[in-house]
């Protein structure tokens, strides 16, 4: 959850990660998360718009990318973040990026650009709570206007977490 908070912390101050990804993910002394790596992050005043696009520089790990920059480069915008923060959720329920399949749609192009949804299911490992499963869903959710907020996904994890589960950063 503390991932989500720094990501909500950047975009309420117009800022966008970018380049968020498992490895930039910090945990530090105390086991609290720290956002790293903001070299490729991007200020942008136009931000307080959910959809405000940003120069990409191309630098972004394929594997956490949202869909629609695939198609179009130059895209970057809250959203996207929030499809990078889904697939650190996932790689932390898989356990490292090699113990796991890729989700679906980065095997074939054509579900890249079909424009529906992306049955996940059988890529989030069985053995993930439920109710985290549906917060990855979420943030993976093939249309960037329905993909949760930071905030959303802070509310909905703060609902669902039991004290003892150290599952989500």
């Amino acid at each position: 959850m503390e991932a989500a908070l720094g990501l909500e912390y950047l975009h309420g101050r117009g800022v966008l990660h970018r380049d968020l990804k498992a490895e930039n993910v910090l945990i530090d002394g105390r086991g609290c998360a720290k956002l790293a790596d903001l070299g490729v992050a991007k200020a942008d005043l136009l931000l307080v718009h959910k959809e405000a696009s940003v120069v990409s520089q191309g630098f972004q790990d394929k594997r956490f990318i949202a869909p629609e920059v695939t198609q179009d480069r130059a895209l970057s915008t809250t959203s996207t973040d929030v499809y990078s923060l889904g697939m650190v959720f996932w790689q932390i329920a898989v356990g490292s990026p090699t113990q796991g399949t890729l989700p679906r749609f980065y095997k074939t192009l054509e579900d890249w650009y079909s424009g529906g949804d992306v049955n996940m299911r059988e890529e989030i490992p069985r053995d993930t709570p439920g109710r985290y499963a549906e917060v990855i869903r979420w943030c993976w959710r093939f249309n960037p206007a329905e993909r949760p907020t930071c905030g959303e996904v802070v509310e909905r994890i703060k609902q669902v977490a039991d004290k003892r589960d150290t599952w989500l950063v």
